[in-house]
């Protein structure tokens, strides 16, 4: 792992869930269209490929369903609550990815609490699935399962924020729609290609990545949010370069300086201060912010992830934390429960 999300629960999955709940609860409210309820958008499509989104027909209907019969905008998620059963490679996904972490997490803090969205991740993806609109490779599957399983053995994994997605899931969700069809997420447009858009209310089209100026940073993918699909923007850039106060900028090129991993654009790496297209340093080589998969860059140079027990001065050496329980310089490297518990949901 490279990286760490930010704290407690993640913004994006905040905002992800403040809207598609909200646009839940105010579907609800609304009347119901003329001849019953709204057409699923998630429903299979024709045999075509892209399924619902390379289907005019489809499109037509999903873009149709906004409206009551009375004519007014009627607010629902992209991926409407349409209690079909799961589909198992869901559910098989976002169990390893959310679920697995977050029961091992509570095994190791029991007194913190832990939260995972895996009931909207299988929700989402199986409606993305049975849409034809994104696909799963099983021997993929089922390695990102593995690493999950061992990833999450013991406790000395474990930090006070969500852990990122390990490199083995990232990028197995593969999208099917076009350029110019209908989408309601990142994940399914075809790779190289955007849902522009995209609201978690509002589906988009895929289009290409915008050049300098372009607006960026404006839309909320619910189904990439909840499938812990962390890296998104290299699979489906949103710029040909990078998205700085919501609007593209062109990229560094390879070769020259750079501060940050972002400004050389979605293929490319910040490595020892110059932007480079080849593989991200492994454990000893120099660094500007990230290393390649198993290490982290502390003081210019990637160094290994160290386990528990294991001898530390800061906590970015550890996967959990360097605890110093004598106030020294040195500590060793043990789980991160939060802090601060989490508060259980009432029950009805």
């Amino acid at each position: 792992m490279t990286t760490r999300a930010i704290g407690k629960a993640p913004a994006t999955w905040l905002a992800v869930v403040t809207l598609s709940l909200g646009g839940v609860l105010q579907a609800a409210s609304c009347k119901e269209p003329a001849g019953g309820a709204a057409p699923d958008a998630s429903a299979s499509a024709s045999a075509s490929p892209g399924g619902l989104a390379s289907s005019a027909g489809a499109a037509g209907r999903a873009e149709g369903a906004a409206h009551d019969r009375d004519g007014h905008d009627a607010i629902g998620p992209v991926y409407p609550v349409d209690n079909k059963p799961p589909l198992p490679e869901a559910e098989q996904y976002c169990n390893a990815v959310r679920e697995l972490p977050r029961t091992r997490r509570l095994e190791c803090c029991p007194t913190s609490g832990a939260w995972a969205p895996t009931g909207e991740c299988i929700r989402t993806l199986s409606s993305a699935l049975r849409s034809g609109a994104v696909t799963i490779d099983k021997a993929a599957l089922d390695a990102c399962v593995a690493t999950m399983t061992k990833e999450t053995e013991g406790c000395d994994w474990v930090t006070s924020v969500a852990s990122p997605t390990p490199p083995a899931c990232l990028g197995i969700i593969k999208g099917t729609v076009k350029e110019g069809a209908l989408c309601r997420s990142n994940l399914e447009c075809d790779e190289g290609t955007r849902c522009r858009g995209l609201t978690a209310v509002r589906p988009g089209r895929c289009g290409s990545p915008l050049p300098r100026f372009g607006p960026c940073n404006t839309a909320v993918d619910s189904l990439a949010s909840f499938s812990a699909q962390n890296d998104v923007d290299r699979h489906h850039p949103e710029c040909t370069g990078y998205c700085a106060r919501r609007t593209c900028q062109d990229p560094i090129p390879p070769g020259a300086a750079c501060t940050g991993s972002f400004e050389c654009g979605p293929k490319a790496h910040c490595i020892a201060g110059k932007c480079s297209d080849g593989p991200l340093p492994g454990p000893g080589a120099a660094c500007t912010d990230a290393c390649a998969s198993g290490a982290r860059c502390w003081k210019g140079k990637c160094v290994a992830v160290k386990g528990g027990d294991e001898a530390c001065e800061e906590d970015i050496e550890c996967k959990g934390r360097c605890a110093r329980e004598d106030g020294g310089k040195t500590g060793k490297c043990a789980p991160d429960c939060p802090s601060f518990p989490i508060p259980k949901p009432k029950k009805r």
